[in-house]
């Protein structure tokens, strides 16, 4: 491979045992792109006029547990019996919305980098 000698060459040179030179370059790239990828999406949120992140991530997240669940649902075929009365799932749709929603408000007052 084309990474042999230079990864060979950062073992010896950090002391690595052999094969462990690729998982620290790994770890460290996919370190060093989520930064970058951070830092343009905060660039990004912050430019467009009118966005509201928050909401926009709070509805995301909601529709996609939605959605997964009903696939989930369709794909099985199989008609269990709910475990507790239609209106407790209610209750826990309306819990998880708030919490999210709490979350996506706190994370208004901590830095988006920290937040993700």
């Amino acid at each position: 491979m084309a990474l042999d000698a230079p990864l060979a060459a950062l073992e010896r040179h950090c002391g690595l045992a052999r094969g462990h030179g690729r998982f620290f370059l790994n770890a460290g790239a996919f370190i060093g792109l989520m930064v970058i990828s951070n830092a343009l999406e905060e660039e990004l949120y912050t430019n467009l006029p009118g966005f509201d992140y928050f909401k926009a991530v709070a509805c995301l997240e909601l529709a996609t547990f939605a959605a997964a669940a009903l696939l989930a649902e369709r794909r099985s075929g199989l008609k269990t019996p709910r475990k507790a009365p239609l209106a407790f799932y209610a209750v826990l749709g309306a819990s998880m919305a708030l919490s999210q929603t709490l979350g996506k408000l706190a994370n208004k007052y901590v830095n988006f980098t920290v937040s993700t």
